[in-house]
């Protein structure tokens, strides 16, 4: 065949590209928008992943640490004895897995004063035992300090909870404008058709 005889239009290219060969002639212009917006999404969660997930969990975890320093400096372990036998069923488990019962207890501090109090025991502890307990600036009994592993774990699950709300943020966003645009593209599907749809019921004998 001669390429020369081949009919074109003038400033077309290839098929599938525009004019002056760049882009492709069946894609929409509501198809191109949907891809750019899609690539800045994509572009925005790769930028804020490394940084805003790291910040939200460090931030979480210099807070708890905090608490944790805060717990240390107003709360102390004494000396106690089990003033009577730990009653009901086990009400929590220690770090260590032992079974723990409410109990009261008796302790005196380094001024000589006597205190009172009910406390967490292990599970079976013979009355009169001595137990060591966990009171504030107070002199009430109060729970341990927060472990610095439990800010370092909190960290953690902050800012992968932030990563993932931020993907989750970023796939519905993408869902919104698909869902934004389809519409506009079928009102125009519509608009278009029942212009055609009358010439093609006529025929071309019409």
């Amino acid at each position: 065949m001669n390429l020369r005889g081949r009919h074109s239009t003038p400033g077309s290219g290839p098929l599938g590209q525009g004019p002056g060969g760049g882009g492709d002639a069946l894609r929409r212009p509501s198809d191109r928008l949907q891809a750019r917006i899609n690539a800045c999404l994509t572009a925005l969660l790769l930028l804020a992943l490394p940084t805003a997930a790291p910040a939200v969990g460090r931030a979480v975890y210099d807070s708890q640490l905090r608490t944790v320093h805060t717990q240390e400096a107003e709360r102390h372990q004494v000396t106690g004895r089990l003033t009577a036998h730990p009653q009901g069923t086990p009400q929590s488990l220690s770090v260590t897995g032992a079974r723990l019962d409410d109990a009261p207890v008796s302790w005196t501090d380094a001024a000589g004063h006597k205190h009172t109090g009910i406390a967490k025991v292990a599970s079976g502890t013979p009355t009169g035992a001595s137990v060591r307990i966990w009171v504030d600036r107070n002199g009430s009994v109060t729970d341990p300090p927060m472990p610095v592993e439990s800010a370092v774990l909190t960290g953690w699950v902050a800012g992968g909870m932030t990563a993932s709300a931020l993907a989750v943020l970023s796939l519905g966003a993408r869902a919104a404008v698909a869902a934004a645009l389809d519409r506009r593209r079928y009102a125009q599907w519509e608009a278009e058709w029942s212009e055609l749809e009358p010439k093609w019921s006529r025929g071309p004998s019409s």
